[in-house]
């Protein structure tokens, strides 16, 4: 479920570049990209550097989303474009979080023989959930039917 979850992000990945390049230029695009993937990849290097203790791996889980949600949602009730990157670095460093704590809990609670089969499993599911995600925004895209 989390990954289906983590699919509905692929609605902002598709409109945050016209979004924040009416709000602050496309000249400022140049500072908004980094600020957007710095976090996360920021996220993602102090959960490998710190590493998680067994059992803490689910509730930063549920962090991470809370933490996309919640970015995504204030994005549009944000008031100035720092106001907003600010919100995306959020939403961001929630992502940043979230795929390497499901690394890491599937790593410690699969068994060896059937690692490669999850893995494969959660591929599976977080491509499907992205596909979903892609078919609803172009049928919303489409507006009505006439």
């Amino acid at each position: 479920m989390l990954l289906l979850v983590m699919g509905l992000v692929c609605s902002f990945n598709y409109y945050w570049a016209p979004f924040f390049g009416t709000a602050s230029g496309w000249l400022g695009m140049a500072g908004i990209w980094p600020v957007f993937y710095g976090s996360s990849i920021a996220a993602g290097w102090l959960i490998r550097r710190r590493g998680l203790a067994a059992g803490q791996e689910p509730p930063l889980m549920v962090l991470a989303l809370i933490m996309a949600g919640l970015g995504l949602a204030l994005i549009g009730s944000a008031e100035g474009v720092v106001a907003m990157v600010s919100c995306a670095a959020v939403h961001e460093l929630g992502r940043g979080f979230f795929d390497p704590a499901l690394d890491i809990f599937t790593q410690r609670r699969s068994d060896s023989s059937w690692r490669a089969t999850f893995g494969s499993l959660l591929s599976l599911l977080r491509t499907a959930g992205i596909g979903l995600v892609t078919l609803l925004l172009w049928a919303a895209d489409r507006g009505p039917a006439e």
